[in-house]
């Protein structure tokens, strides 16, 4: 990645940030203040929903790469699926979303399982397909509900509908993916190479075990399950610094949020959440001096967790990788390492 691509993203990110607090009447002190008095057990409930949100990521991953390797072969170590997920995640705090997990699993499954890293972005590209899908249906919950002025117990049952409806239509394109797959993997890409090679990858007999209904059913389970523990974080947080805002307004905000993540640019949406966070309670009729605190603190802390989940997986896989170990590998590469680049041979390097 060349200099300008890594520093052009940040530099708008900046710019974002700029912008939004000349737009703000608020003294930096309080802002500050706010920050400073972060109860300590909602420092630990926003780690606690990181650690699990990353879980479940990486329990997706190693769905994926376990039955595209088939027979339950591929890496057994939950180390190896924590530590690249974790870092993927953490790497979104200077790259865009869309590339760091890829990247950063790419990676792993380069080094570890001597597969390509194309084959690797392309696993990690496909278990993230069911969280956009996931984050979609919840904004149109969102923005039906606030659209048309109506409460959180419509936001929910319209959630539940649209649950519904995408599992069983999961299910129902899941059966004819023998006919299905063939004709995706000879779309005509002419404008990008590396997505018409990704596409390739459709073409693979173990593409219609990954595309199986019970496979991604699960899949899909998983992604609600992931997309209600980061709403979770949120609320935490905006618990945490008593924001003037009612709980049962939350929900349908959040949902709108998310929708940012699909066109961020720069690191982890950096600016571009803080913004429409901002327009979107402003569309609820609640100022931007009273809800800048909430805005500012989920994006600080919802980091640094980050940072520190990253820091503990490492740390476990290093220091003691029988914590974090299931068993041993099964691949045709050679005897892989823990993240750290000992041997798995159950003891401490």
């Amino acid at each position: 990645m060349s200099p300008f691509r890594l520093i052009f993203p940040l530099m708008i990110a900046l710019a974002l940030f700029v912008a939004l607090a000349v737009s703000i009447d608020i003294p930096i002190g309080d802002v500050v203040s706010v920050l400073r008095g972060f109860p300590v057990i909602a420092m630990a409930g926003v780690i606690g929903a990181t650690a699990v949100f990353i879980l479940l990521s990486a329990l997706k991953w190693r769905m994926v790469v376990r039955e595209v390797s088939g027979q339950g072969n591929g890496i057994k170590n939950w180390g190896f699926y924590l530590f690249y997920t974790s870092l993927g995640a953490a790497l979104s705090l200077v790259t865009t979303v869309h590339a760091s997990m890829a990247v950063s699993r790419a990676i792993g499954v380069k080094r570890h399982l001597g597969q390509s890293a194309l084959s690797g972005a392309a696993g990690s590209l496909f278990e993230q397909l069911f969280d956009v899908g996931v984050l979609l249906q919840f904004a149109l919950a969102g923005f039906v509900t606030l659209a048309f002025g109506h409460g959180v117990f419509t936001w929910i049952a319209l959630s539940i509908a649209f649950c519904v409806l995408s599992g069983g239509l999961l299910a129902v394109v899941s059966l004819f993916r023998q006919q299905l797959l063939p004709k995706l993997s000879r779309l005509p890409v002419r404008f990008n190479r590396k997505l018409s090679d990704l596409l390739q990858w459709f073409a693979e007999p173990s593409a219609l075990r990954i595309f199986s209904p019970g496979f991604v059913l699960g899949m899909y389970a998983l992604s609600l399950a992931r997309y209600l523990v980061l709403m979770l974080r949120a609320f935490i947080v905006l618990w945490a610094v008593n924001a003037p805002v009612a709980w049962t307004d939350f929900p349908g905000a959040f949902s709108l949020v998310q929708l940012s993540k699909l066109i961020s640019i720069t690191p982890a949406g950096l600016g571009i959440t803080e913004w429409t966070w901002s327009g979107i309670w402003l569309w609820m009729g609640y100022p931007i001096e009273t809800t800048i605190p909430f805005i500012l603190a989920n994006r600080v802390f919802g980091s640094l967790s980050l940072i520190i989940v990253l820091a503990v997986v490492y740390l476990a896989a290093v220091l003691a990788p029988r914590v974090l170990a299931s068993g041993e590998a099964t691949s045709s590469a050679s005897s892989p390492t823990t993240p750290g680049g000992h041997p798995q041979n159950g003891t401490a390097g």
